[in-house]
């Protein structure tokens, strides 16, 4: 399996050293450069995952909220949480919800810029765990790419964004 831009911006929004990109070719650098950091949670986490054939959207949800949540709190402490049993389990929402906010968040800051997009959404503010959880079921709450320069509305930059309640629930997985 492979990381997804879900990943990429659900990330993103919680790397606060991290500026927006001004170009594509920047944009293109940060994304190449992720995808290098991130390599060794892949090979770990993947065999979790079936490894033959078509990966199904919901798989994918999954793959990059476990992805998330091991980048951030580490593998071993991802191994060691109740996360993995829940893969391929019948689970109520609020089983999920309590084994991803089981493990302690490290960067649990989400951008400002995000927070105020999110609060002009009229969306609650959540945890970062949360937000894992809600992209595990398939309700992914970031999109990365071309936007509006936070600091300077009439720029255009590379960066996360909150993906619209509408989008959102159009995306949920089935």
């Amino acid at each position: 399996m492979f990381a997804s831009n879900n990943l990429f911006a659900l990330i993103s929004a919680y790397n606060l050293t991290m500026p927006p990109a001004k170009s594509l070719d920047e944009f293109r650098s940060q994304s190449q450069e992720f995808i290098f950091t991130i390599k060794p949670f892949v090979d770990e986490l993947s065999a979790l995952f079936r490894k033959k054939g078509k990966v199904s959207p919901k798989e994918q949800f999954q793959f990059d909220a476990f992805l998330s949540v091991a980048f951030d709190a580490g593998l071993e402490l991802f191994f060691d949480s109740r996360l993995p049993g829940i893969l391929n389990k019948p689970c109520g929402k609020r089983t999920i919800l309590e084994a991803f906010t089981s493990v302690p968040e490290w960067e649990g800051t989400l951008r400002p810029a995000l927070a105020k997009q999110m609060s002009l959404y009229r969306m609650p503010p959540l945890s970062r765990r949360e937000i894992e959880m809600q992209l595990y079921i398939g309700a992914p709450t970031f999109a990365i790419g071309r936007c509006k320069d936070p600091s300077d509305p009439k720029s255009i930059v590379y960066a996360p964004s909150v993906m619209h309640p509408i989008i959102q629930f159009l995306c949920r997985s089935k």
